[in-house]
Formats: C-alpha cells, structure tokens, sequence
C-alpha cells in the first residue's frame, strides 16, 4: 500500500493514488517481459535492410503482425485484464480473411436441421360417396365456390379433391379463419356435407366387439345393434377417454352375420394414456391393437414419379413403356407380332418387365432407405437383362413395328400370305454378303466365342500400331479404332495397318469426307466373313463417325457391329454421331446388334459416381437404347479415362446380353493411349472353315522344305519301296 501524501486524507484521492502504483508497478514489470522480444524484433530488422523487396515485405509483415500481437498482450497485462489467447481471439473477434497461398483446413458444415412437416390449414368438405359432386373436376369446384364467397373469394386459394371429398386450401392462415366462418355458405354451396378442420388421430383397431347387446327397458329385455354413439358411450365409462370418431371396419360391415364386429376408434392426438391390450365392452373382452402411422409412398399418376400429382409440371407418361409420346390409352405392341401377342411393359424406374406403379419394383421407395447410384445402376441393368428374357419368352418379334397399319386376321384364319409391307433398307452394301447357307451346310471349324478389341487411341500413330500388334498376339478377331492415325494428305488415305487384318473405312474418299473417326479391322483366316453397310445420308462428313459391319455365321446367322465415335463439346461435330444414329427407324436393327466406341456421354446409369450434371445428349440417348432394347454390357462405374470418367461403352442387343455377351477394360492390351482399351466376348456360331492353302513351287524354298519333310517322316513307317508305290498310297 503507497503512503498517503499530505493533503491525501480523502478516499478518492487514496484510490487513485492506489491505481497509479499498482499501474506502475505492472508497467515496470511488463517491460521486464516485452522489451526483449521488442528489441530482438527491432535487431533483427535493423539487420536485414538488404533484402530483397519481396522478402523485406514479407518480413515486414511479420514484423507488424507481431508488434500487434504484442502491443495487445502488453496493454491487456497493464490494466490487469485477462491475457487474450488464440481461443479467445477466435472466439470473440471477428474473423479478417487475407489472403494466404495455404491451403485452407477443412471446415467441417454443419449439420442441416431437420425440417419440421407444415402445419395442415386446410379445411376438408367430406362428402357422401354417392354425392354428386365428387364426380366434378377440382377446378370446377373452386371457380364456382368463389363465385360464392364474393368478397372473400380471395381467402380460397385451391381446392384439391381427396378420398372423402374436396379439400379448401386457405392462401394464408389468417384466411383459414375467414374460411371458417363462411361455413353457412360452403354447406349451402354442397348441400349434405361436413365441414371440418384437419385433425391428427392415435387410432386403435377394436375387434371381438358384440354385433348387439341386451337392454331392458319399462320392463321388456330386447336386443339392440351396437352402433358408433353407444360403443363411443361406452368406451368413454370405460376409460375414461373420448373418442372423436368411430368407424366400423369394411370387412366387418360387409359381414353383418358373424357374431361380433370390428371398429376403428380415433382419438385426439396427445392422448396421455394409450389404451390397454384387452378392455371389457358390454360384458365382452375385446382387443385394441394401436394403428402405427406407415409412411405411405406418393406417386404420380401423371409421369408416374414419386411426388403429388397435384403438383406435377412434367409431360404425362404411358404407365406401360414410359413413353411421353403417349398415354395408356394410345399404348400399342412394339413388335410385329400378330395379335393376341402382348409385349411385356417396362418400368420406367428399374426397367424391369412390369408396369410403372408396380408394388414390388426394387427401385420403389421404401421408408427412409434409399438406394445409392450405385445400387440403381446394378438394379436397371439386372432388369434390364430380365426385361429381354420376358420379351424372348414371350414370343416378341425381332422387327419393332414401324407404324404400318395391317387389316386384323381372325384367330381360326391362317394367313395365305406374309404381310406384304416392305421395309426400306437405310443401308446400302458396300462388300457383298456371302452366299446364304444351302440345306447342307459347308463344314465348318469349331465354334469359338468372338473377342472384339475397342479402344480410341487418339490420333497417335504410336498408339495405332501397338494397338494393332497387341491385338495380333492376342488373337483378336475384331478391332474398333476410335480417331486413328491418318496422314495429313487425306487425298493418298493412309492409315496403320496389319497384313493379318482387314482394314474398313467408314467413306470412301477421304478428301470429299472429311478425316475418318472410326476404323474397323476384322481378322483373315479366322471363318469370319464380312459386309460392309453405309447408311444413305446426304451428309457425308456425318458419316465418317459412324462404321456398320455386319458378320455371317455359316448357318445363316448374322450380327451387326457399329463402330461409333461421338465426339464432346467443343469439337468438330459435338454429339452429331449419337443424334445420326438415334434418327434411324427401330425395324433397321437386326436381332443381333453389338454397339460400342468412344460415347463421350457422362451419365449416371454407367457412372453413379458422377458428381456433376450429366451430358445434355445422353438421356435422348439412352431412350433410343431402350427403345431398341441394347443392353449396357461393360462394367459399370469403371473409368476409361486418364481423367477418371466412364467414356468408352458397350451394348449389346438382348438375345447376345442373356447368352453372355460381356465386355470388360483390359489392361495388358495398353497402346499408351489416354483411354483403357476394351475387349468385349461375344458367343458365336460357328466360323467358316478356312480353305487350305496349296504349296507354289516357284516361291518354296526345297532346301527348307526337304529338311521338314525329312524330320516329319522320320518316325513314319511305309511298306512303299518305289515312286510308284508312293503314287499308289497317295491315291488310295
């Protein structure tokens, strides 16, 4: 304590006196712990005058940034304050946001907070089932209403109609009240109607209850039917709850000659004490079981996806094929077959052979669950795969139906003729097909599975030729190059090629064309013969992208292979290749159809990973793949790019995906390309059988020849002495 001064007898003056020592005192004491850590600052500075000026700034930032924290702990230890800490700072402190080239720490959001369900206003108008207004359109209702309540037609903002009748939807809450008091009018406007506010119910299904009770009344006993007013009299002396509505159950109505009944008893919600398992009703022991509330699932009966209907913008839908070009109604088999055929539906959820509102569809919403992309990826293409089984066991014809108008047949006739409508061939044959099969058949070599080769190699001519040499040592019978090497004088066509494969270009001339996009090379000696086919299109640069090579098999069988390059945004021709080849009719397909190339579409169907929006063109497309029943077949969510995004596909027709056509990435066929190369394995007939190829003297080497002859015969025994001998055994 200071010593009191002369004239320092007052209290104030003693306090002050008090506050200067003290404040002198830690003054004096924080010099003790600042100085030297200013002056080691200063120092250093002093000394680094010769800097850079980029590193003088940097430093000279430091500096400043420490000289604050300083000051501030200097200034909050002198007036004895709490030392500010980094927690404090942070907490208390708003937070500066200056630039910095450090990567910034994860943030962990929060939480969203779980939205709470809206409160009902709306006020129901139940009706009888046999009133006559429940045969009348929503919007009907609503305009004439309106009419009704002149000044407060404002107060109406909807009606909906619902299972018990119409639902007055108030545009505010305030209006609800409005509402309400223009009961007189709404009952007049119904006529034989109840008006009431929505209410929640705790619901108890109450069976075993007697169908009547014994009552003696002036002295006679008779038997009475019990009705919802007495069972309500009486579950109220019971349990001392009152129950707001009382309903006998449908099964139990339309039975009124079994000895006892069943009731739905509703009561308020927040009803304290639930009702016990068993209650003693008019002498009887009946049974309460409480009525969980199930989460009901809401379709639309519009597009047929899982909101209101009330609400829905989308274009309708057909319930059996999900087709938005017509309803249910307009619904007609997309096959050739004659009547009484029925094509299986599709759903538009799993694509499964069932109709859209299906109850048990896998990709119908169950409770909270909810499937991943992943998990309705690998659903779809199972249903999809079962879809092709229901329309190959249901007799579906190969050709879809072109929209031709036949006259109907009756059952008990058999046609004297095929119908005689005449498909045009888009597709004019570039290489003649081989002969079709006679009734005996050449002999063929065994059956063997087809292994197609895809892979888009990017315009190096490196990456063609190993791509090329790779699938040679591999044995692969069919290669799809996607932007080949092409010399840049497009007039002399010269591209990479092997002598063991068969070179097709899309076009003929390239220099009228255009630089072709795809290539397709087919093994020699392997049995497999080929026909090229080119679409009739006016637009020949469009069809640079797009090869049709059709296989034969030597029993009359026959595939056909598209080659496609469907180049991305920004390129020459963006999404042209997909849009060409959706615009060809449906019946231009055969059975067998293998469709595989470099796609450039990002969807979920084949990427459920995918975290941006998908590819505009991509969900036209994958319409006409279901429209023309092509299967994806290569593996789902594999990246076949550097860059991670599934760009190369494959699709198979129905019947090759149910006999196991599949198509996976196939690394050690690397050409160093930015893309994985694709082999996909397609089960075939059998090949034809190569002719054997007969020795020319003028080219042979004797000496090469005689020592091969001498070491294959050298076990051989022969009882031939002489040549003609020779020529004898060799005849025979």
């Amino acid at each position: 304590m200071a010593r009191k001064g002369p004239g320092t007898d007052g209290p104030l003056q003693t306090a002050l006196l008090e506050s200067t020592s003290a404040a002198t005192t830690r003054a004096s004491e924080g010099q003790k712990i600042f100085s030297p850590i200013a002056a080691f600052l200063d120092k250093h500075r002093s000394q680094t005058t010769g800097l850079a000026p980029h590193l003088l700034r940097a430093l000279t930032a430091l500096s400043d940034d420490l000289a604050s924290v300083a000051q501030r702990h200097f200034s909050a230890y002198i007036s004895g304050l709490e030392q500010s800490t980094y927690a404090t700072i942070t907490q208390y402190a708003p937070v500066k946001s200056t630039p910095t080239t450090h990567s910034k720490a994860h943030v962990k959001k929060p939480m969203p907070l779980v939205k709470q369900p809206l409160p009902d206003n709306r006020l129901f108008v139940r009706l009888p089932a046999d009133h006559a207004a429940r045969k009348m359109e929503a919007y009907a209702i609503y305009s004439s209403l309106r009419s009704q309540l002149n000044s407060n037609s404002s107060a109406l903002k909807e009606v909906q109609a619902t299972k018990t009748g119409f639902a007055l939807c108030p545009s505010s809450p305030e209006a609800l009240l409005t509402l309400e008091a223009q009961k007189e009018i709404i009952s007049a406007f119904f006529v034989n109607c109840q008006i009431e506010r929505s209410s929640r119910w705790v619901s108890y299904r109450v069976t075993n209850v007697p169908r009547k009770v014994g009552q003696i009344l002036d002295g006679q006993y008779s038997l009475i039917p019990v009705n919802p007013t007495l069972l309500s009299s009486e579950i109220s002396e019971t349990t001392r709850l009152k129950p707001i509505s009382i309903s006998e159950t449908t099964t139990s109505a339309a039975n009124p000659d079994t000895l006892s009944s069943s009731w739905f008893v509703n009561f308020p919600e927040g009803t304290k004490l639930p009702l016990p398992i068993q209650l003693r009703l008019f002498g009887t022991i009946t049974n309460a079981r409480h009525l969980s509330k199930r989460t009901t699932v809401i379709q639309c009966t519009r597009c047929w996806k899982w909101h209101n209907a009330r609400s829905c913008a989308r274009p309708s839908r057909c319930r059996l094929c999900g087709s938005s070009e017509h309803t249910e109604q307009g619904h007609v088999n997309r096959c050739t077959a004659l009547e009484p055929h029925q094509c299986p539906p599709r759903c538009i959820h799993c694509h499964g052979p069932h109709p859209a509102d299906f109850p048990e569809c896998l990709l119908r919403p169950k409770g909270n669950s909810k499937h991943t992309k992943a998990q309705q990826a690998e659903i779809r293409k199972s249903c999809a795969i079962n879809l092709a089984k229901a329309r190959t066991e249901g007799g579906c014809s190969t050709q879809l139906s072109i929209g031709t108008q036949e006259t109907p047949m009756a059952l008990d006739e058999m046609p004297t003729q095929p119908p005689t409508h005449e498909i045009i061939s888009p597709f004019r044959s570039v290489t003649p097909p081989p002969r079709a099969p006679t009734e005996d058949p050449p002999i063929t070599a065994r059956a063997a599975p087809l292994k197609i080769l895809q892979l888009n190699i990017g315009h190096a001519p490196d990456a063609h030729e190993i791509a090329l040499t790779l699938a040679y040592t591999s044995d692969i019978d069919i290669i799809l190059i996607q932007e080949p090497y092409i010399f840049k004088d497009l007039s002399r066509q010269i591209t990479k090629k092997h002598p063991s494969y068969e070179c097709f270009s899309p076009t003929d001339s390239w220099a009228i064309s255009g630089r072709p996009r795809v290539l397709t090379y087919v093994r020699k000696k392997k049995g497999i013969r080929t026909s090229q086919l080119r679409p009739f299109t006016t637009d020949t640069k469009e069809a640079s992208d797009l090869l049709f090579l059709q296989i034969f098999s030597p029993t009359g069988k026959s595939a056909l292979i598209v080659n496609i390059y469907n180049a991305p945004a920004g390129s020459i021709r963006a999404g042209e290749a997909a849009k060409a080849l959706a615009t060809l009719p449906e019946a231009y397909f055969p059975q067998a159809t293998i469709l595989a190339g470099d796609l450039n579409l990002l969807h979920n169907r084949w990427q459920p990973s995918l975290h941006r929006s998908p590819t505009p063109s991509a969900e036209p497309f994958i319409n006409w793949l279901d429209l023309q029943g092509l299967v994806l077949i290569s593996d789902i969510d594999c990246p076949t790019h550097e860059r991670g995004n599934v760009l190369d596909l494959s699709f198979a027709s129905s019947p090759l995906a149910l006999a196991g056509a599949k198509t996976s990435i196939a690394s050690h066929l690397d050409a160093t390309s930015d893309h994985q190369p694709l082999i996909t394995t397609v089960p075939w007939d059998q090949r034809y059988k190569e002719t054997a190829q007969k020795l020319r003297f003028d080219t042979l080497d004797h000496t090469s020849f005689l020592s091969l002859l001498a070491s294959n015969l050298a076990g051989t025994e022969s009882s031939a002495a002489t040549e003609e001998d020779l020529d004898a055994l060799a005849e025979n």
